[in-house]
């Protein structure tokens, strides 16, 4: 079930034309990845969604749910300006925050993201974080 949060949250995002005309491309498509790093040839903006940073149960008595902890990562180089940094990262929080998402096998009902907040520097690097607690039940 974790991958298939992860993908809804990908589709969400690569789906949306706004926050993709501000990202890099790469082979093709916006730069958004899913696992642990973005790959070193890739140019930014790029987000990184990761799996989840905490997941616990969230069942009720007619069946069972997860509340995961999601961190998405918006990355750009040191000049890019921090006013374009911004409004990527908001939109990312935008298209996810109490927004539905389908799964398979399951249904999420609840996403509450905070943020965005900067990321410490990393060299030439600039972050912002959007944190999303997604809450879903299992088929």
């Amino acid at each position: 079930m974790e991958s298939e949060v992860t993908r809804a949250i990908f589709d969400r995002l690569s789906g949306d034309a706004t926050l993709c005309a501000g990202l890099a491309t790469y082979q093709g498509e916006p730069a958004i990845f899913t696992g642990r790093t973005i790959p070193a040839e890739a140019k930014l903006p790029a987000v990184l969604v990761s799996g989840p940073v905490s997941s616990l149960p969230e069942d009720t008595l007619t069946g069972e749910g997860r509340l995961e902890e999601r961190s998405l990562e918006l990355w750009a180089t040191v000049g890019t300006s921090a006013a374009a940094i911004a409004t990527l990262a908001e939109r990312i929080r935008v298209l996810l925050h109490r927004e539905p998402m389908t799964i398979t096998g399951g249904n999420v009902f609840r996403v509450r993201c905070s943020g965005p907040t900067t990321l410490p520097a990393d060299g030439d690097y600039d972050g912002r974080l959007v944190t999303c607690l997604v809450r879903y039940n299992v088929d």
